[in-house]
């Protein structure tokens, strides 16, 4: 019996272990810092890839302007070309005129007739005209074809133009569609963050044995005139 009473007497309390209030706050501090890394990180990186997109986008509408710029051009030199041609097709048609009319008076003349007079001065004025008639179907297929041209080419560089202008607004589109998406992000992780705040609130409080203080709530006072009075009310 005086054993047993003697290692009653020598045996030591438990040593109590006790919690730092900061260290119990730690994990959803660290939370919070981890969710505002993240978060930021994400929002950077939806606006970069909306950046990205949109120059993309900015890309594609000025080779469709360049596109455009290149049709007016090929329209021009083609229809330049069309010109040279007609040109040139007068000039052989002129020249062969003259070889036609010269022949015709030569031979007028071997036979001793007036060419500028009887059925001689209708020979050339006939020679004269076929080569007119030919001059002007010449022009007017060339200017037919000048206008075929340039209206094909007008057309085409419309379609790039207005190409130009749909990839212009997809690419504004994509980027305030980032730049939404990039708010959001942080909106709503400031919530859950807000969150992780009062958990580590909560958790400092808790440690130390206390409830957490809560909002105070001021009552404004009603001012009642002086000299009024005040009835119960009675019991039914």
């Amino acid at each position: 019996m005086s054993n047993t009473a003697s290692i009653a007497s020598t045996a030591k309390p438990a040593a109590s272990t006790t919690v730092s209030p900061w260290l119990s706050a730690a994990a959803p501090i660290s939370q919070l810092a981890g969710s505002v890394g993240d978060l930021y990180a994400t929002s950077q990186a939806q606006k970069a890839q909306a950046e990205y997109a949109e120059g993309i986008y900015n890309v594609n509408a000025k080779f469709a302007e360049v596109q455009a710029e290149d049709s007016i051009a090929r329209g021009e030199f083609l229809s330049q070309e069309v010109q040279r041609r007609a040109t040139k097709q007068i000039s052989l048609i002129r020249a062969k005129a003259k070889v036609t009319s010269g022949a015709q008076r030569a031979s007028f003349a071997a036979q001793g007739i007036e060419a500028t007079s009887g059925s001689a001065a209708d020979v050339l004025a006939e020679t004269e005209l076929l080569s007119a008639q030919d001059e002007s179907d010449v022009k007017r297929s060339a200017a037919l074809d000048v206008i075929t041209i340039r209206n094909n080419a007008w057309r085409e560089a419309w379609g790039y133009k207005t190409q130009a202008q749909v990839y212009g607004a997809q690419g504004r589109i994509a980027l305030m569609a980032g730049e939404t998406a990039a708010r959001n992000t942080v909106l709503s992780g400031g919530i859950r963050s807000l969150g992780y705040g009062l958990d580590a609130y909560n958790q400092y409080y808790k440690s130390r044995g206390i409830t957490p203080p809560k909002t105070r709530t001021t009552k404004t006072p009603i001012s009642v005139p002086a000299g009024s009075k005040f009835y119960a009310p009675r019991g039914r």
